[in-house]
């Protein structure tokens, strides 16, 4: 599998330098969302941002990865 494959799900982390306000993690699900603020809850999600970003591919990388994957479905 290309990158890590992290079954992470969709979030949006939303920090602010600390003087203005705290952060704050947005999910989004089937039956609603939570708005997450705790500390725990930012540091977890910083995180599982970090890795992500580790693990996705560079721009071009991920233009050529569609281009081939169209290549063998047409």
């Amino acid at each position: 599998m290309v990158g890590g494959g992290r079954a992470v799900g969709r979030f949006t982390l939303l920090t602010l330098p600390e003087h203005t306000a705290p952060g704050l993690v947005y999910i989004e699900y089937s039956y609603g969302s939570l708005y997450l603020d705790r500390k725990d809850d930012l540091k977890r999600y910083s995180w599982m941002f970090e890795q992500l970003h580790a693990d996705a591919l560079a721009p071009s990388a991920t233009s050529s990865l569609i281009r081939q994957v169209m290549k063998e479905l047409s």
